[in-house]
């Protein structure tokens, strides 16, 4: 039992230990800021301390320290009109926005530390971005703001304390948002205009107004969120539709959920732990079987592990949840077939020792 007990902590340690925030700037080089306009301009004098531009062989940008500098300008970093491939890794900036991209593609930020200003990340009318394992915040507007562009990937990172919004997506496509800490903004993950968002294994708290907002937003998915401590609402889903919700923990706030309205939703495997009230749908077509919800006063007689009568939902929609779960769903329910595997190959050692002990050496 100790061996399956220390599988299942590894595991769980594992995924505390994927969010690695911050950057050691003990060795960074101070810098000037660095502004590319064009494929032509990745040169030495800008920054760049290797690399050829390709897919294999990116330029990269490395190193610098990019917070005293002797003429104060509005950017750290800023690309434009660029395509070439290129890394800017390891580098700390405090400048009125950190990086700037607009018109780009193919750009990979990772461990970078963006401290002050207006926006740690601004992005405009690009494409084929990753940003991972950052640490974004402390700003007077958003701490990342990403509009009209498409395949964007940011994961891994610390996102937050910004005056508006952690994370601003507007007219956005093909982006998700993966193993971040979202936390102490006015709203944590603002989406307006954009398809095919997802949100997934994030941690969103303690922001002023509400943990997600999606407004006039479709084709999106929110999974396995831990979503707790926001003021207003944990979700607030506002004139979208098809949203896939599923093993979120939507935890003491005002409103865990409120669609408002929201149309064709699919809502299933949450837990609902909040305040005043869980849910309140506005909407039409939403679908809420099998979430559990704190308030449930129902019992489950035949013990299947529904309660035998409806979880009535507030709101015009009329709607409810037919198949309420009893019990809370348990943290990091997409890892239990991992762990079961690990604990049955555990199992199958510790029997194949027991019948071929080893030799005393």
């Amino acid at each position: 039992m100790r061996a399956y007990a220390a599988i299942t902590v590894l595991i769980l340690s594992a995924i505390f230990r994927s969010i690695p925030f911050g950057l050691n700037d003990a060795s960074l080089t101070p810098h000037n800021p660095i502004h590319i306009s064009s494929n032509a301009d990745f040169t030495a004098d800008n920054g760049v301390v290797g690399g050829s531009g390709t897919l294999n062989d990116p330029y990269i940008i490395e190193g610098w320290d990019i917070t005293e500098v002797n003429i104060p300008l509005d950017y750290g970093i800023w690309l434009e009109n660029t395509d070439a491939y290129v890394v800017i890794r390891n580098c700390l900036i405090s400048q009125y926005v950190g990086i700037r991209l607009e018109h780009v593609a193919n750009v990979v930020i990772e461990n970078v530390t963006v401290r002050g200003g207006e926006n740690s990340i601004y992005v405009y009318n690009s494409k084929n971005l990753v940003i991972s394992n950052c640490d974004l915040g402390h700003c007077r507007g958003d701490a990342v703001q990403l509009t009209y562009s498409t395949n964007i990937k940011l994961k891994d990172c610390k996102i937050g304390d910004g005056r508006y919004h952690s994370v601003y997506m507007l007219y956005l496509n093909d982006t998700t948002v993966e193993n971040c800490c979202i936390y102490d903004s006015l709203y944590g993950v603002y989406a307006e205009s954009s398809l095919n968002i997802t949100i997934r294994n994030c941690n969103i708290h303690g922001n002023l107004g509400d943990g997600l907002y999606f407004y006039v937003t479709m084709d999106c998915a929110i999974l396995n969120c831990q979503v707790y401590s926001n003021e207003d609402h944990g979700i607030y889903l506002d004139s979208s539709s098809r949203i896939k919700i599923e093993y979120c923990d939507v935890r003491n706030s005002s409103l865990g959920i409120w669609l408002n309205p929201a149309f064709n939703c699919e809502i299933h495997f949450n837990n609902f732990i909040n305040i005043h009230q869980n849910a309140q749908d506005d909407g039409q077509g939403n679908n809420w079987d099998k979430n559990y919800w704190s308030d449930y006063k129902g019992a489950d007689n035949n013990n299947d592990g529904y309660g035998d009568t409806p979880y009535n939902i507030i709101g015009n929609a009329n709607a409810k949840d037919n198949m309420p779960l009893i019990q809370v769903i348990p943290e990091f329910p997409h890892l239990m077939p991992l762990i079961v595997l690990l604990m049955m190959i555990s199992l199958a050692i510790l029997l194949h020792r027991g019948r071929h002990p080893l030799e005393p050496q």
